[in-house]
C-alpha cells in the first residue's frame, strides 16, 4: 500500500476546497438594456423581449449520484411578448403562443396598480393552482413576469420561472 505523504494531502485538501468553494459561487448573467424615453401620451400597447431568466424547484432527483434538494437556473432567455393594457385588463401573448394559434384574449391577467410610471398585473389562479405576475416600469421599458406553480410539474414542490423583460411602446 502506498503511503500519503504530507504535501500530497494538503495539495488535496486545497483543492478539493477550492472546487466546492468554486462550485458554490453565485451564478451572475447580466445583459445591457436600453433606456426608453418617457413618451408624452401614455402608451397602451408594447412589445417586449425576454432578456434573462431563471427556474426554481425543489425537485428530488439524482443527477451523477448527488442528490438536488433545491434547484436554480439562470439562463439567457429569447422569447417575446406582446402587451395590451384595456380597462382593468393586461393582454399578453407570447410568441410561442401566438405561433400554437392562441388569441392575446384568452388569459387576460386583472390590473391591480396602473399609473403613468408603473403596472402590476396578475392573473385569475387557475385550477392547477398556477399564477401570473407582470410588472412594468413605463419609464425605463423594465419589466418582469413570472409564472409560479404550487404544484409543480412531477415533483408536487412549488416551482417558478422568472423572466426580465425590456419592452418598448409599440
Amino acid at each position: 500500500m502506498r503511503k500519503i505523504t504530507m504535501p500530497l494531502l494538503l495539495l488535496s485538501i486545497v483543492i478539493i476546497s477550492f472546487v466546492l468553494w468554486k462550485s458554490s459561487q453565485q451564478k451572475v448573467l447580466e445583459i445591457p438594456y436600453p433606456y426608453i424615453f418617457k413618451s408624452e401620451t401614455i402608451p397602451n400597447k408594447y412589445c417586449c423581449e425576454t432578456s434573462v431568466g431563471t427556474d426554481l424547484d425543489a425537485a428530488v432527483q439524482y443527477v451523477g449520484g448527488i442528490k438536488y434538494d433545491v434547484r436554480g437556473k439562470v439562463f439567457k432567455a429569447t422569447d417575446k411578448l406582446s402587451i395590451e393594457f384595456k380597462d382593468d385588463k393586461l393582454y399578453c401573448l407570447t410568441k410561442a403562443s401566438f405561433e400554437a394559434g392562441d388569441s392575446r384574449d384568452e388569459n387576460p391577467f386583472n390590473i391591480i396598480y396602473n399609473d403613468e410610471h408603473k403596472v402590476l398585473a396578475i392573473d385569475e389562479i387557475d385550477a392547477n393552482l398556477i399564477v401570473n405576475v407582470f410588472t412594468l416600469n413605463k419609464d425605463t421599458g423594465i419589466g418582469n413576469w413570472a409564472k409560479i406553480r404550487a404544484d409543480g410539474f412531477l415533483t408536487g414542490n412549488p416551482d417558478s420561472q422568472s423572466y426580465c423583460l425590456k419592452c418598448w411602446p409599440q
